[in-house]
């Protein structure tokens, strides 16, 4: 195996707290009550915002606690294997993979961000007509801006296309992200996202409605409407007198 597992205090407790939440999902899928709040919030829009916000803060987290030692170069005869010393994660060899030249390259000091030459000054040999002569200077970085060859020419340039690339790949993550949890947690919404028809949405009540409703009305009220008076009054009311309905003239 090219590399030694190591279980550190941090991540022993990330584990425990992740079998904690399983556990409660699990439960939670046992019992209406539990699973109710749950159906809510994945029918709601904000909850499905902060969903793919929060879940690659987590997958996040959880490579950054699969720690690692590499393996060593072991030397011509030696058939003991030897691990370095250098604690590394899961997170690390992802970023490795997509970084690839990036990984493991550092500078003397500091500097600017997106800078080509260095924060301080040094003392450097530049070339001549009447030989090499020693100027204090702001040298070249080794890494950053190294595939400029005239950085006050082509930094802004070179900067623009990078972050305009990073927005582009960035957008496409997060709508693919987004486009996956949607198809988790409401099917006919991505199906007709997706160029789908309405009956490929799902038949019948929603998830956690009950489904038998009540029909008709309750027994407890009176099946038709009242006939003649309302009800309270008295079926004969005395008769208006043939003066007061003459007409005074």
């Amino acid at each position: 195996m090219n590399f030694t597992p190591i279980l550190l205090w941090s991540d022993l407790l990330l584990f425990l707290l992740m079998a904690v939440c399983g556990l409660y999902a699990w439960m939670a899928s046992k019992h209406a009550h539990l699973r109710a709040p749950w159906i809510r919030v994945r029918r709601n829009a904000a909850g499905l915002a902060s969903a793919t916000v929060l879940i690659p803060f987590a997958l996040i987290g959880v490579l950054d606690s699969l720690h690692y030692r590499p393996l060593l170069e072991s030397k011509a005869g030696t058939a003991t294997a030897r691990y370095s010393v250098e604690v590394k994660s899961a997170l690390d060899a992802v970023l490795g993979a997509a970084l690839g030249n990036m990984i493991g390259k550092s500078e003397k000091t500091y500097s600017d961000p997106l800078a080509t030459h260095a924060f301080s000054k040094e003392t450097i040999d530049v070339p001549g007509s009447g030989g090499a002569k020693q100027v204090r200077e702001y040298p070249r970085l080794a890494n950053g801006g190294a595939h400029l060859k005239d950085p006050a020419a082509e930094w802004a340039r070179d900067v623009a296309i990078h972050a305009a690339r990073g927005l582009v790949l960035g957008a496409v993550v997060w709508l693919g992200l987004a486009f996956v949890l949607l198809a988790l947690v409401q099917p006919g919404a991505a199906a007709s996202l997706a160029g789908g028809s309405p009956e490929d949405l799902p038949d019948g009540l929603p998830e956690g409605l009950p489904e038998d409703l009540p029909q008709g009305l309750p027994e407890d009220l009176p099946q038709g409407l009242p006939q003649g008076l309302p009800y309270g009054l008295p079926d004969g009311l005395p008769a208006v007198p043939a003066a007061a309905r003459a007409t005074p003239g």
